[in-house]
């Protein structure tokens, strides 16, 4: 297999209701992804681009075009969430521009953020100030 694979060390990943939280502990970055990015992302395993496509597709229960399966490479490549066992194959999807549904957010230190985060700010779990807990990313009333 030569296709792209999810990245497994260093990241914390949770899923929630529509949508997966990881955060990056080497890089101190969160990232959101949407249901149909996160099939994506669990499809990341060595296979190639159409069977990612094909995996997601059946998935969802609806046809998913490789254009947009290559945008979402690309995305999560650029995130640091997929690694490519050939650099040719990252070039060539470097240049997709389409939503895909990824947000990402640089995630300071608790030291570095003055204690704790407060609402409404973008988080990850156990980072809330008091009171406050870490939902779809960001810090809400428990």
């Amino acid at each position: 297999m030569s296709g792209p694979r999810a990245r497994s060390h260093g990241l914390i990943v949770e899923a929630l209701d529509d949508e997966w939280l990881i955060y990056d502990e080497v890089e101190q970055t969160a990232h959101c992804l949407d249901h149909r990015l996160a099939l994506v992302f669990q499809s990341c395993d060595g296979r190639s681009v159409d069977d990612v496509s094909a995996r997601v597709a059946e998935a969802l229960g609806e046809a998913v075009s490789r254009e947009w399966v290559e945008a979402a490479l690309a995305a999560l490549a650029r995130a640091g969430l997929v690694e490519w066992p050939r650099r040719s194959s990252r070039r060539r999807f470097a240049a997709a521009a389409v939503a895909v549904g990824l947000t990402s957010v640089a995630v300071p230190a608790a030291a570095q953020s003055g204690s704790c985060i407060g609402f409404g700010q973008p988080c990850m779990p156990g980072l809330c100030c008091p009171g406050l807990r870490c939902a779809a990313g960001f810090c809400v009333p428990l």
